[in-house]
């Protein structure tokens, strides 16, 4: 495209300089004014040989219209094909930066929304991830109080277990033998405890009334128990004693369900935290992404406008300069016709002054005229001509709208 504008420029400084006097209308009026002034001569010489200077003059003339015409048909033909071509060439650039511009709108469009909605979507994920992990926390630290309250009253039951295996084992050994008063005491007072503490007290009520109703008044120290009283204190306490490891035993299985259940919470909510974290990272990706494609389709807007007015900005100037080459032929190639028909009536009026003229060159301006009026009447010369009325209209056109839209 850029040796288009070589070629033109070429073609204009040629037209302007080497070939001036053949390709203006100012060479085309000086030529007219010389077969005016040689009509006027023509008309009040009667000297033969400066008639005879007249026909070579005007062979010679006819002979250079014919070389010039051709040259200039030769130039004008390539310079409409590079000007067709050059059309052609600007239009798909004009095309093809519209169609990059338009996608890149679309894009754009397509990745601000996108961004627009990340941005809304970040706030509204991180809130709902704060309220997860605090609910994580909430029932960790619930967890783990529960856990700490198990392992207390565990410790409180296995020790009253142990104690009561202890009296149990004491009051067999000392069944047959003397109590100690206060030993029974001590023990009563220890069951009492632990039964208080576990909340057993009603269950251990029976060994506390048969210690009671047995303990001796009279001696503090020892006395010697019915084999009656010794096996019904043993049932007794053999009776809290399976009750509390009973009450163990579900306190334990409670404390598996609980656990259980809350390693069941712990990992939906971890699950829930770590979709939550990866849509969050996810989402803060997208809106660098996004960010970047707005930018990069910002870019292509702007590249794409430039060279949209760029190439329309070459398009109309090499229309305009194909214009000027189109029109200044069609002008020339008739004003050559109309120098021709003055030639011929040069010639007429030599014929009715002198009488016969050269065959030859009868003939031959007959030939240049005939040849004349068939390339007007041609394909490639309406070529020219159809070229220039389009861009005539197309001009007008573009004014009309320009017009409309001030």
């Amino acid at each position: 495209s850029a040796l288009f504008f070589v070629f033109l420029l070429s073609f204009s400084v040629i037209s302007c300089y080497k070939m001036k006097p053949e390709f203006t209308k100012l060479a085309s009026k000086s030529i007219r004014g010389k077969l005016t002034q040689m009509m006027v001569e023509v008309k009040t010489t009667d000297n033969v040989n400066t008639i005879k200077g007249f026909l070579k003059v005007i062979t010679d003339m006819l002979h250079k219209l014919q070389s010039d015409q051709e040259k200039h048909r030769v130039i004008s033909v390539k310079m409409m094909k590079q000007c067709t071509e050059e059309n052609e060439f600007r239009k798909k650039e004009i095309e093809a930066a519209k169609d990059a511009q338009s996608r890149a709108v679309d894009a754009r469009q397509k990745c601000q929304t996108s961004l627009e909605q990340s941005e809304k979507n970040l706030p509204q994920l991180e809130s709902t991830l704060k309220t997860y992990e605090e609910e994580l926390k909430r029932a960790t630290e619930q967890r783990e109080r529960e856990h700490k309250e198990y392992l207390k009253k565990k410790d409180d039951y296995e020790e009253a277990i142990k104690f009561l295996a202890g009296f149990i084992e004491y009051v067999n050994e000392k069944f047959k033998g003397n109590f100690k008063a206060f030993s029974f005491v001590e023990y009563s007072e220890k069951l009492l405890k632990h039964a208080s503490k576990l909340g057993r007290l009603a269950d251990a009520v029976p060994a506390l009334v048969t210690l009671a109703q047995n303990m001796p008044a009279h001696n503090k120290y020892t006395y010697t128990p019915a084999e009656e009283v010794a096996g019904k204190l043993k049932d007794a306490l053999n009776n809290l004693l399976k009750r509390l490891r009973d009450d163990l035993k579900d306190v334990e299985e409670k404390e598996r369900k609980a656990q259980e259940a809350f390693l069941e919470y712990k990992a939906k909510l971890d699950a829930i935290i770590a979709q939550l974290k990866e849509n969050i990272e996810k989402t803060k990706k997208q809106i660098v992404a996004m960010k970047k494609c707005v930018a990069e389709e910002e870019a292509i807007i702007n590249k794409a406008g430039a060279k949209l007015a760029r190439n329309e900005k070459l398009k109309d100037s090499a229309s305009k300069m194909c214009d000027n080459f189109a029109k200044e032929f069609i002008e020339a190639t008739k004003n050559r016709l109309e120098e021709i028909t003055t030639v011929q009536e040069v010639l007429v009026i030599i014929k009715k002054r002198f009488g016969e003229l050269p065959a030859d060159l009868v003939g031959y301006l007959e030939t240049v005229k005939d040849g004349w009026i068939k390339y007007i009447n041609s394909t490639e010369f309406i070529k020219f001509k159809e070229y220039e009325q389009k861009h005539i209209k197309s001009n007008e056109h573009g004014k009309e709208l320009v017009t409309k839209n001030a």
